[in-house]
């Protein structure tokens, strides 16, 4: 069973939530360095791929009642994925390592995993933010490594984690103004030949990202923006009067 816990009157400005960058990938040694006999070379080459944000001005786990509370311009930015390691110049087997994926952005003003209620409350000029792909690295005499997937972004104002029917409600409340911005992919090394890009990130849900789990009851959603799908809301969700 979860506690509830009643939050009244209160106004949630300018808060943040941001993932870690993903460190960079290890690159080859430029000189002939020799170790028992073979050539030494990074054991992890690979980009890492970055940290999400969620809940720019509240995370939730448990059960939360919020009446009358203003969520303003509250950010969710996920981290940027690490470069990738550079290919050995003496060693034509080598390849450039990859760029890591960028972190997700998700629920600038409140991301719940357990049981949140709105109840006369506003949600404005909120914005998720997926980080970039991280760059590929470099290969002078072979293929370079691809770049990194970019983050997706997901409920500018809110992002519900929990599918279970009436785990968010709205009632009586208005969400405008709030936007979810993709990241983009990282750009292939240079190589001979180069990789791939990697690919942009999705924005789903300017104003709420959910699989299910959504109600709303006398409220309005709308003019938010959201550039792959889902401006306003995303997923499944029920309404009233």
């Amino acid at each position: 069973d979860y506690k509830v816990t009643g939050v009244q009157t209160c106004a949630l400005p300018i808060y943040a939530a941001a993932g870690g960058d993903g460190g960079n990938g290890g690159s080859y040694p430029a000189d002939s360095i020799l170790c028992n006999g073979s050539y030494a070379y990074p054991t992890n080459h690979t980009g890492a791929a970055a940290g999400a944000g969620n809940g720019g001005a509240m995370f939730n786990g448990g059960s939360l009642l919020l009446l009358g509370c203003a969520f303003d311009a509250n950010s969710a930015n996920g981290g940027n994925g690490g470069t990738g390691g550079n290919a050995s110049t003496i060693w034509d087997g080598s390849q450039g390592g990859y760029g890591g994926s960028g972190g997700a952005g998700a629920g600038a003003a409140i991301c719940s995993t357990g049981i949140v209620t709105f109840v006369n409350c506003t949600l404005a000029g909120n914005v998720a933010t997926g980080g970039s792909g991280g760059h590929g690295g470099y290969n002078d005499s072979g293929v370079a490594g691809g770049g990194g997937v970019g983050g997706n972004a997901t409920g500018g104002a809110i992002e519900n984690l929990n599918t279970t029917a009436g785990s968010c409600t709205l009632n009586s409340c208005t969400g405008s103004g709030n936007s979810v911005s993709a990241g983009s992919g990282g750009v292939t090394g240079v190589g001979s030949p180069n990789g791939l890009n990697g690919a942009n990130g999705q924005a789903l849900g300017g104003g709420t990202h959910a699989v299910s789990g959504l109600a709303f009851y006398n409220t309005i959603v709308a003019l938010n923006n959201a550039a792959t799908d889902g401006p306003d809301v995303y997923g499944g969700f029920g309404s009233g009067n």
